[in-house]
């Protein structure tokens, strides 16, 4: 199924991708823990204030990554239309919620995020599906194998209209280059993440360890995917990317520091 087909659902594939990323998310994170005799309830909780997290960050990630677009339509940062969404912004907004959160429930904030590792990883390939779909997040040019060509109306095909805007004063078709399907990228980067986690979990890996894999696993294939994104690479200093790393960065320390404490 091409992109374009994609396109042609009854629901809109970006919402639909989002929507269904959040689903798989919260029900295997509600599988694993019930696995793992944690309070149900207060994990339920957890999981609706990560969501408001998650989906606040995003908005805010985009905010501040598109100042010039927000200044010209304000109203947009409230809106509740699945659109302009961030994936950084959303990571560094569940982070900032359930650290917290998860401490102010009562419940083991390590333990818990490797489950979401696995959980989030399989919901982020969904979410990533979508954007494949619509066509948003795309790639650069190129002519290997499984090179993808966004159909009309794509925001895809609105940018290389409005790189080259006279070949539609002279042509009724614009062609479209086939490009790197960098959504895929990210959705297979997503699977590995999650892998990792869960060969971790199965392995009784000490907690955080799961988590922090899959956050360096991901993470690095990201910032490898962004060289063949339009508008990519991404800017070594992207401070998105450096508060993520250093998040990442002290809890590596943390995790290893309690291991030294703990150990006989």
């Amino acid at each position: 199924m091409t992109p374009g087909e994609l396109g042609q659902l009854p629901v809109p594939p970006y919402r639909l991708g989002h929507l269904a990323g959040a689903a798989v998310a919260v029900g295997v994170t509600l599988l694993l823990t019930r696995r793992r005799d944690l309070e149900l309830r207060r994990v339920v909780v957890l999981l609706g204030v990560l969501v408001l997290g998650v989906w606040t960050g995003a908005r805010l990630g985009n905010v501040v990554a598109n100042p010039d677009h927000y200044r010209q339509a304000p109203a947009e940062i409230l809106t509740l239309r699945f659109v302009r969404l961030s994936l950084t912004g959303g990571l560094l907004g569940g982070l900032i919620v359930a650290v917290p959160g998860s401490r102010w429930l009562g419940l083991p904030t390590w333990k818990l995020g490797d489950l979401t590792a696995v959980a989030g990883g399989l919901g982020l390939a969904c979410v990533r599906g979508g954007c494949f779909a619509r066509g948003c997040c795309f790639g650069t040019p190129t002519e290997l194998p499984w090179a993808v060509v966004h159909p009309p109306g794509s925001p895809a095909w609105t940018a290389e209209v409005a790189r080259d805007p006279y070949s539609v004063l002279v042509s009724a078709e614009v062609e479209m280059p086939a490009l790197h399907p960098t959504q895929l990228y990210e959705a297979a980067g997503a699977l590995v993440a999650a892998a990792v986690a869960w060969l971790l979990l199965r392995r009784s890996a000490p907690p955080g360890v799961p988590i922090l894999a899959a956050g360096s696993v991901f993470l690095l294939l990201r910032w490898s995917v962004w060289s063949v994104r339009s508008g990519g690479p991404l800017p070594v200093l992207d401070p998105r990317m450096m508060v993520l790393l250093a998040a990442l960065g002290l809890a590596i320390l943390l995790v290893a520091r309690r291991e030294r404490a703990t150990a006989p």
